[in-house]
């Protein structure tokens, strides 16, 4: 998996390790906060504050490929879809996969 974000370009890569981190984090917190008597909403709150750098680097990115980056930057911002525009982007991306 690391190999994989290697070889993604910097703003993609960037967005990826956010994105993990988001994950990480969300379900970290869904079993630490039960613990601690915390209501777990606020879960939603830290997994979308966290997901505004991962759109920021995704609309980078889209404009590093000559796609729109106000499309891709604003539909990043649901955490769901910025996962689905990583996956579409890295595909498209020059530097992934096999250079020819």
């Amino acid at each position: 998996m690391a190999g994989t974000f290697a070889r993604l370009e910097t703003n993609l890569r960037r967005a990826a390790c956010v994105l993990l981190v988001e994950i990480i984090g969300g379900l970290l917190l869904f079993f630490l906060l039960p613990l601690f008597g915390v209501e777990r909403d606020w879960i939603v709150l830290f997994i979308w504050t966290i997901n505004l750098p991962a759109a920021w680097f995704l609309a980078r990115a889209a404009k590093q490929q000559g796609r729109n980056p106000w499309l891709h930057g604003l539909t990043s911002i649901p955490p769901l879809l910025a996962l689905l525009n990583l996956l579409a982007m890295s595909a498209g991306s020059r530097s992934y996969g096999n250079k020819a």
